[in-house]
């Protein structure tokens, strides 16, 4: 395993004990590497995957935004591509696989500027404020941040507004 150096770090203070100031040798704070280039902790990488599509989501909105349909697909397709090569991907991870549900909805709705306009945009707008601030929206697959109260409520309010009656005239 590779070690690398992060950094140094030294401390200094006073000592009530000793009445003078001390001060600690310089140390070197380093990190050792695995050898597996690519191996990453899943947490990590579940993070990177998420970084990778909102970054998509954002650069492909701005060159929607100036009517560059087929730059903003690639930048999705690319992102696409690259979330399925990770490892959580091929494991089936939750979130990885919900990420990359998502890209290939966003290019699904993103076909010409019409299309961008009415709809892509809305939902990549809310995709990526979701994914970014890993909050549960009112898109699927963003329930992957809710939490335990969150999923209940949800529950409830789908439970009642089923059996509640029909207002229709």
């Amino acid at each position: 395993a590779a070690e690398e150096v992060l950094g140094r770090a030294r401390a200094s203070g006073f000592s009530l004990h000793g009445l003078r100031s001390e001060d600690t040798p310089e140390v070197a704070l380093r990190i050792r590497r695995g050898e597996a280039p690519g191996a990453r902790e899943p947490l990590v990488e579940r993070h990177r995957n998420r970084f990778v599509t909102t970054e998509a989501l954002k650069l492909a909105r701005r060159a929607a935004d100036r009517g560059q349909i087929a730059e903003a697909r690639r930048l999705l397709s690319e992102a696409a591509g690259a979330l399925g090569a990770s490892s959580l991907a091929v494991s089936g991870d939750e979130v990885t696989l919900a990420l990359i549900a998502d890209i290939n909805d966003c290019m699904r709705d993103l076909q010409d500027t019409t299309s961008y306009e009415k709809l892509a945009s809305k939902k990549m707008a809310g995709l990526w404020q979701g994914h970014t601030k890993q909050r549960c929206t009112n898109m699927e697959t963003t329930e992957v941040y809710a939490n335990p109260t969150v999923k209940y409520n949800k529950a409830v309010f789908a439970q009642h507004t089923k059996s509640a009656p029909s207002q229709e005239p």
